[in-house]
Formats: structure tokens, C-alpha cells, sequence
């Protein structure tokens, strides 16, 4: 393939580094979600207290998503080389003092700040240094990237700790941090990027459009979070707690490859719009055959189907807004549908608690929340979902 002149072969080893750097924030996030009892006793503190070593993340996010994503689209290599520099810098608090709580809680809080910096990039990234016709990809990677550091930190935590405790599982999750910090840091600074001449920026004025999908991310990253927390409950009324880990472990590799396979496919908001409605409507049927039967095979068959599609809207969600807003405003927009997910996972998972003692309730609540996200797709209207915002190809700093 002839490299197009105004991009340089080095986006792909950029890439590979933010992607690195997304990996870590999600190992990082999830560092004491599969060790909880343990942590809690190493720290001795209770089991709720580290809880809140995980809460922090969405909980900042919110509050800082759109700021960040305004930085972004102002200023994008130093917004995001602050991301990297607050994710390294955290992971490497923690290491200080492995026993102390208030270390560890210090270490999440830094991470935590530099997260939105990070995720919110993933458009703007793409448009910054890869071709039109690469960016859906580049799009893909960079969220597959997320969903690659949540089976990393369910699957890393539990050997890590039998083989050398709490200092062990934080110096080993350090080193993918920093590494990703120090890679995104260098492409940053030195490197061949694209040329181009600046452009005005606009104030990002979220419409119709925006908000509806905004409000798609807050369904299907809702429904995700509620089914990570609240599987193996389910699960045990059941007498299937035993395979919680392992559907959810399927449910993530299936993601990962639906994530990498499906976006470049889905290249135009009527295809977008049309995938999305098919991964709802499959979540929704996923809810009623767990409910249905409780043999392995049958559940280990709907979670991977589920997770092929439900975590695949993302990056295809992301290229619907980075088509429909354009260049200067990527990031905002981001981080308002980024925020709006984060949200959608802290409200499912407290709402569905209040009928958790129910697991035939609790499906019924999540595919009731999957309709819901039907409906929205549903009302998204013709001209919306045929119709191409036009790229703007200048480059806004």
C-alpha cells in the first residue's frame, strides 16, 4: 500500500502506545475488583472501602469529561500528554506504599483525573493522524484497547496475588502504564504528524443527534457495567455462580474480536444505526435465554454473541460522532457520550440492586433498559441516519 504524504508510517506505532496507555487505565481501575476480600484485608480496611478505590473513576469522570474533552479539542497533544504523565504518575504512587490506604486512594484519585484525558482522545487521535479511510480502524484499536485492560485485570489479579500479594499485582501493573505513558509521550513530541493549516474553533453545541447517541452509550454501557457487577448474583440463584468469571472472560475476548471486526465494516450512519438496533435487540434476547435455561454451553454460546456486538457499539458509536461533528470538536463530543455512558453504569448497577434478590426480576430490568435503547435508536430520524457530515480534514489545535 503507497503511504499517503501528508500522514507518516510512525501513526501506527502511536497507536500501539495509546493503546497501551487505554490498556492501563482500565487494569488500573479494576486492580482490587477481582481481589476484593483479599485487598481489604492487606489494607486493613472493609470491603466497602475498596469499593471506593474503583467508584472514583466513574464519579471523575462525570465531573470532568467535558472539560477535558474542551481541552482536547484546544489543545490536544498537551491535554493528552497530561492524561499520560497523571496515569503513569499514579500507577507509580501506589507502588510507594502497597499497606496504606490513603496511598492507594491517592494513586486511584491521580489515575482517575488523567482517565477522561485519555479515553477522550480516541477520535481526535484518529483524526489526527491517520487517513480517512484508516480512521475507523484506528477508531476500533483504541477501544478494543479498553475492553483488552478489563479481561487483563480480572484475569491478572487473582495469579499475581497467590504468587507475591498486593506489591506484586501493583509493580507489574506499573510497568504497562508507564511504558504507555512514555510511548504516547515520545510520539507526541518528536515524530512526523500531519500537516495542516489551523481552523476556527467552534463552541461544541451538542444536537439532536449527539444527545440521542449520548443516551445510546448510557443503555449499552449500562447494561455492561450491571452485567459485570451483578452476574455472578444472578447466577448463584441458579446454581451457576461457579462460571460467573469464565462467561464474563468469553463475553470480553468475543468483544474484543466484534470491537477489532466490526467498525471498519460500518462505515456510514445508516449501517451504524442499523448495527445498533441488531446488537439491542440481541442483548434484550441474551437477558430472556439466560433467564430461560442455566446449562454451560447455552450461556457461555449468549454471552460470546452478546459481547461480539454489545461491546462493539462503541467504536462504532465513536465513528458516528467523529463523522457527524468533525474536526475541532471531536473530543467534546466524546466526552460528553463518554460521560454519558459512565453515568449509564452507575445508575443500572444501583437501580438493578434494588431487585437483585430477584434474578428473574433483574433480567427483566436489564432487557427493559436494552428496549429502551431501541426506542432511542428508533427515533433517530431518516435524514440523521442516511445523511454524511462532511469530515473537515484541517486540523484544529
Amino acid at each position: 500500500m503507497t503511504e499517503d504524504p501528508a500522514y507518516g508510517a510512525s501513526r501506527w506505532w502511536r497507536l500501539a502506545a495509546y493503546g497501551l496507555l487505554a490498556v492501563s487505565t482500565q487494569l488500573l481501575w479494576l486492580t482490587y475488583a477481582p481481589v476484593t476480600t483479599e485487598t481489604a484485608a492487606a489494607l486493613h480496611t472493609s470491603e466497602a472501602a475498596v469499593g471506593n478505590l474503583a467508584v472514583v473513576f466513574p464519579l471523575l469522570y462525570v465531573v470532568l469529561g467535558l472539560p477535558a474533552g474542551r481541552l482536547l479539542d484546544r489543545r490536544f497533544s498537551g491535554a493528552l500528554l497530561l492524561g499520560a504523565v497523571l496515569t503513569g504518575a499514579g500507577a507509580l504512587v501506589r507502588v510507594a506504599a502497597p499497606f496504606d490506604f490513603a496511598v492507594q486512594m491517592t494513586g486511584q484519585v491521580v489515575i482517575a483525573l488523567g482517565q477522561p484525558l485519555v479515553l477522550n482522545a480516541i477520535t481526535a487521535l484518529a483524526e489526527l493522524y491517520f487517513p480517512p479511510r484508516e480512521r475507523p480502524t484506528a477508531v476500533a484499536v483504541g477501544s478494543a484497547s479498553l475492553f483488552v485492560g478489563v479481561l487483563a485485570a480480572m484475569g491478572l489479579a487473582g495469579p499475581l496475588w497467590r504468587l507475591g500479594g498486593l506489591p506484586l499485582v501493583l509493580y507489574l501493573e506499573a510497568v504497562p502504564a508507564v511504558a504507555g505513558a512514555l510511548g504516547v509521550a515520545a510520539g507526541l513530541c518528536f515524530g512526523r504528524r500531519r500537516q495542516a493549516g489551523a481552523t476556527r474553533l467552534v463552541r461544541f453545541r451538542p444536537d439532536r443527534l449527539v444527545w440521542q447517541l449520548s443516551g445510546l452509550l448510557f443503555v449499552g454501557m449500562g447494561l455492561f457495567n450491571a452485567l459485570s457487577t451483578w452476574l455472578e448474583t444472578i447466577l448463584d440463584h441458579f446454581g451457576r455462580a461457579d462460571i460467573a468469571g469464565n462467561l464474563l472472560a468469553a463475553m470480553a475476548l468475543a468483544g474484543i474480536a466484534g470491537a477489532a471486526l466490526i467498525p471498519p465494516r460500518v462505515t456510514t450512519a445508516r449501517s451504524s444505526r442499523s448495527f445498533m438496533l441488531a446488537a439491542l435487540w440481541l442483548t434484550m434476547a441474551a437477558f430472556g435465554a439466560l433467564a430461560a435455561y442455566h446449562f454451560a454451553a447455552w450461556l457461555y454460546a449468549w454471552m460470546a454473541a452478546d459481547g461480539f456486538v454489545l461491546l462493539a457499539a462503541l467504536p462504532v458509536l465513536l465513528n458516528w460522532v467523529e463523522r457527524h461533528v468533525g474536526a475541532g470538536q471531536q473530543a467534546s463530543a466524546v466526552g460528553l457520550v463518554m460521560l454519558a455512558g459512565n453515568l449509564g453504569g452507575v445508575v443500572l448497577v444501583l437501580a438493578l440492586e434494588t431487585v437483585i434478590a430477584y434474578p428473574y426480576r433483574t433480567l427483566a430490568g436489564m432487557a427493559l433498559a436494552a428496549a429502551v435503547g431501541i426506542v432511542l435508536a428508533l427515533t433517530i430520524r431518516a435524514g440523521a441516519a442516511t445523511g454524511e457530515m462532511p469530515t473537515n480534514e484541517t486540523l484544529t489545535r
